[in-house]
């Protein structure tokens, strides 16, 4: 039986690579394309070994010599990326470009493209090349989250935040997605109103990142914007229960409750972070308003 030489490089070179000796498949594939010049899929495979070993600039020419050996999306593609990564913009956007013009359906030449363009503050362009990836796919977490960065960095903190729930809710495993809500409806949070329903801001930033600590108990940062968004609300309970003492036997304290879960919330993390000082700070300070 005939050996395909190009399947066998790719099984030595993987196999070398494996074995902790990237250099040596480097060599498997030039000695193999010294003898096939015109293979399109030696040059792609080097050019990915060649990515995983960090060498963009090197992985750049073999996808390029891929790509004009005959052109496709995916070398077109992966040259964008190497181009992203050696922060060579323009010339990123048109590899892109010619990627989607062998397949416009392909979402993920989008979104690149247009992290391409918002890295050139073309922020239209970006926009444009994100919304035609929802096009494709409307619950494509790239596109989400890219267009959740975009908003940010121009001020758009509350769509900013939209984006990123809608790229949590289309990723709900992945934690980071969750986080970064977290982070964007913390940042989001007025300076004066504050909000007691589960609903509302804080209620919706305390469901994010407690979310972040179902799926990792050890995400330090989860815990304190959670404290810090119960310290808020027990600060606005504290002064909406002395607002209007003659009313009080009315209507139930609500600083008690928050209060509670404050306490509670801090006890928690000090458990999980028994060595972090902090957390036993915020719990002094906790108990300290009971005495106000």
């Amino acid at each position: 039986m005939t050996i395909d030489p190009i399947a066998q490089t790719l099984a030595d070179a993987l196999e070398q690579e494996r074995a902790g000796d990237p250099n040596a498949a480097l060599e498997a594939f030039d000695k193999a394309k010294e003898e096939l010049p015109g293979s399109v899929l030696l040059n792609s495979n080097r050019g990915l070994l060649l990515e995983r070993m960090g060498r963009y600039a090197q992985a750049l020419l073999s996808f390029q010599a891929a790509a004009q050996l005959e052109s496709n999306f995916r070398d077109h593609y992966k040259a964008g990326n190497m181009l992203l990564f050696l922060e060579r913009y323009d010339e990123a956007i048109k590899s892109f470009q010619q990627s989607i013009a062998c397949r416009d359906d392909y979402a993920e030449a989008w979104v690149n493209q247009g992290i391409a363009f918002h890295a050139l503050t073309k922020n239209d362009e970006a926009r444009r090349a994100f919304d035609q990836a929802l096009s494709i796919d409307s619950a494509f977490y790239p596109a989400l989250r890219s267009l959740a960065i975009l908003e940010a960095s121009i001020g758009n903190g509350s769509t900013a935040a939209e984006y990123y729930e809608r790229a949590a809710n289309a990723q709900p495993e992945l934690l980071s997605a969750w986080f970064e809500l977290g982070c964007a409806r913390y940042k989001n949070l007025g300076e004066d109103q504050v909000f007691f329903e589960r609903e509302g801001p804080e209620g919706k930033t305390i469901q994010a990142l407690d979310k972040v600590i179902e799926l990792d108990p050890t995400k330090q940062g989860a815990w304190g914007r959670k404290i810090g968004v119960l310290f808020r609300l027990v600060d606005a309970a504290h002064a909406t229960d002395h607002a209007a003492p003659r009313a009080q036997a009315q209507t139930v304290s609500i600083f008690p409750i928050i209060h509670a879960e404050l306490l509670s919330t801090i006890e928690n993390a000090c458990i999980q972070f028994p060595q972090d000082t902090w957390f036993a700070d915020r719990k002094n300070d906790a108990l300290a308003m009971t005495n106000n």
